[in-house]
């Protein structure tokens, strides 16, 4: 019978094992036919891609043809830069493909020729008038060019459809397949399982009858078991108390006599040292899992007299010859010493590792507040990139450089601020502006600065970003103002509102700040909106000048707002 049941066991995995094979192979065809039918898609969309590029280089030639307007040429300059990786992009896609690749090749050449014939026609009009540009247009030489491509694009898109039909018909074929194998298979192995379980069946029950004959053996060392140093208990199959040595007499305050026939959960009375909550008896895990079972530590062995210990033991389960559970050996001691000692240790340890909290706090708030300030020094010289200018003017590298010089005396102050334990978690902004004003009165040609700030209390990246912007607004308003600048920081419930005004020229009329090219602008929009959550306005006060207002939240009191770990890149300045 057994070897029936390893030959039916060693079949159906056998089976499954196939079964498996089968569908993974069959899938992966399935997703490489999709895969191909996607590939084709996506050439036909680079082609089109690329004929509309053509399109838009034309509209924008003739645009500046017609009006002389360079804004005209937007379009044909972005399709002459975006046309070559578009056909490089192409020519990968086909490059499994010949004669696709031979009609690219012609494609490439006819584009060539058709942005040299609109640039022929654009230097005409810049050098000769309009006249000889329109007297070139009319020729119709630029026509019989676009002519010729849209053919090639044609055949090309002609044999990618084609393509495509075919593997989509490929795909729905392998799909189909995959399914009919799968389902066939899942019959076999149902089958094979379903004999597996009728012999199965029949073995059990051929091993009841077999375990009903046998004649239980209980052989007990009794003395060898009395004579071991620790506690020593054990039961039948039923978990009932056959033996007890003296020390487990000791322990429990049961003597054998009494105890034996008795429950070993009733005996031996076990709870959680901490919460007093019962813990199941090593006894009745030993019979339920077949296994050798140990106590949790933090164990209590309650005695009949109330008396409690921390104790440690383990359960194995007794087996005959045959190994048939034939009951259960419980072994346990008594470990008060050892436990004091640990709880002497656990609460040193504790104390080290309080210690080391504060430590770490101390360590991870200084890692935000540099790893924070080097994103924004490098936010700041990268937005300078993004400009796409060769060259960067003097003025604006004074202003990066003002910028950092703010970005360091900020730093300083709130580092100074958040010295003590409490300060890394909350830090007064009320305080870090205070003591910014002076540097900021100090400025040459400065204007004196009328504050009212209420006592706001923020995560120290949330402050350093209220210095941040009230440095740059204040700076500002003493640049382009005339008088006091005013600044009032007030709080209502959660959310916080920052205002600059001043008595200057204000904004001109059709000030936009989302196209405002400018450093400041970029920067404070960016820290309102990311790091603080924000909104900022731009707006000219009643009495002249300009008032820029800051709304944030204010994060509820419960530690350091964890910091993302995303870098201040320069494409989050630009709006």
């Amino acid at each position: 019978m057994d070897t029936k049941l390893t030959i039916g066991f060693l079949t159906v995995m056998l089976v499954i094992g196939a079964n498996a094979f089968i569908a993974g192979t069959n899938l992966d065809t399935v997703a490489r036919n999709r895969q191909w039918v996607t590939h084709t898609q996506e050439v036909l969309w680079t082609i089109e891609t690329v004929l509309s590029l053509l399109k838009d280089a034309e509209t924008g030639q003739r645009g500046f043809l017609l009006t002389g307007r360079p804004e005209y040429l937007l379009p044909y300059e972005q399709a002459r830069q975006a046309l070559p990786p578009k056909l490089g992009q192409l020519r990968e896609l086909t490059a499994d493909n010949p004669e696709q690749q031979r009609r690219l090749r012609e494609i490439e050449r006819l584009t060539t020729e058709r942005l040299a014939a609109l640039r022929t026609a654009l230097d005409l009009r810049r050098t000769r008038g309009d006249a000889a540009a329109r007297q070139w247009l009319l020729s119709g030489r630029g026509r019989t060019i676009m002519v010729r491509i849209r053919g090639e694009v044609e055949e090309m898109e002609k044999a990618e459809r084609l393509l495509l039909l075919r593997r989509e018909w490929e795909s729905e074929v392998s799909e189909r397949r995959a399914r009919l194998t799968l389902l066939v298979a899942s019959l076999v192995s149902l089958t094979l399982l379903l004999a597996v379980y009728l012999i199965l069946a029949r073995t059990a029950t051929e091993r009841r009858r077999a375990a009903d004959a046998l004649k239980r053996r209980e052989e007990w060392l009794s003395a060898t078991l009395a004579a071991i140093g620790d506690a020593v208990l054990t039961t039948d199959e039923k978990g009932n108390v056959l033996f007890l040595n003296g020390v487990a007499e000791t322990l429990t305050g049961w003597l054998q006599h009494e105890a034996q026939g008795k429950k070993a959960s009733e005996v031996f009375h076990i709870v959680h040292e901490t919460t007093g909550a019962p813990v199941q008896s090593p006894v009745d895990r030993a019979i339920a899992e077949g296994v050798t079972v140990g106590l949790a530590n933090h164990t209590v062995l309650i005695a009949r007299d109330g008396t409690r210990r921390p104790i440690e033991d383990s359960g194995a389960p007794i087996r005959d010859i045959r190994g048939n559970l034939a009951g259960v050996v419980l072994v346990f001691r008594d470990v008060s010493e050892r436990r004091r000692a640990e709880i002497e240790r656990e609460r040193q340890v504790a104390e080290v590792e309080q210690l080391n909290a504060r430590l770490r706090r101390a360590m991870t708030e200084t890692h935000h507040r540099v790893k924070n300030n080097l994103q924004i020094m490098s936010a700041l010289l990268d937005l300078r990139q993004t400009s796409g200018q060769e060259t960067v003017p003097m003025s604006e590298l004074a202003e990066v450089s003002r910028h950092l010089q703010a970005l360091g005396v900020i730093h300083d102050i709130l580092t100074q601020e958040s010295k003590t334990e409490s300060g890394l978690r909350r830090i007064s902004v009320k305080s870090v502006l205070e003591r910014l004003m002076p540097l900021l009165e100090s400025i040459p040609d400065g204007r004196p600065v009328r504050a009212e700030i209420a006592e706001v209390l923020l995560p120290s990246k949330q402050a350093t970003s209220v210095a941040l912007i009230t440095n740059e607004l204040v700076s500002n308003g003493i640049k382009h103002g005339r008088g006091t600048v005013e600044l009032s920081l007030r709080a209502e419930g959660d959310t916080a509102t920052l205002t600059v005004c001043d008595d200057g020229p204000g904004f001109p009329p059709d000030f936009d700040p989302e196209t405002a090219a400018h450093t400041g602008i970029e920067l404070l929009t960016s820290i309102v909106g990311y790091d603080l959550g924000g909104t900022i306005s731009f707006e000219n006060a009643g009495g002249g000048g300009a008032k820029v207002v800051v709304t944030f939240p204010v994060p509820e009191e419960s530690g350091p707002r964890p910091d993302s770990g995303e870098p201040l890149s320069s494409s989050r300045f630009i709006a």
